[in-house]
């Protein structure tokens, strides 16, 4: 059991599988603890739960007067941090990018690739999360 005073965040998610996942983030012990259902054919009495679950965080939150004390719906990729892994990301691979087109051989084509293929859909997400919010 986990009182709602301790935790931090609590977003329903996609996976990158595209599977429903609860993220919950917890303040002590500082850890993030991830809900998914058994099997897809679960996912209507999932989402039931995290209905419920949303009901009731919505309640604990009402009677928070300190906004810090309230539980927030913010998802891994909306987070200050992520924000910022996103911009250094996407700037290495321009640059990095620019340095193959200019010097062949700075750079591995298949390390190009291999960091480009992290790096594009990290990007992505970040953007979809933070465009989805506003």
């Amino acid at each position: 059991k986990i009182p709602f005073s301790n935790i931090k965040y609590a977003v329903l998610e996609n996976d990158t599988y595209n599977r429903k996942v609860i993220s919950l983030s917890i303040v002590a012990p500082s850890k993030t603890i991830y809900l998914a259902p058994i099997s897809n054919d679960e996912n209507d009495n999932f989402d039931q739960f995290w209905n419920s679950l949303d009901a009731l965080i919505q309640k604990y939150n009402q009677t928070q007067k300190n906004i810090g004390q309230q539980i927030q719906h913010k998802s891994m990729y909306e987070q200050w941090w992520a924000k910022l892994l996103a911009i250094i990301c996407a700037v290495l691979a321009i640059g990095i990018c620019i340095t193959k087109i200019v010097d062949q051989d700075a750079i591995s084509t298949w390390r190009l690739i291999t960091f480009l293929a992290y790096t594009i859909p990290f990007c992505f997400i970040v953007y979809q999360a933070n465009k989805k919010k506003k």
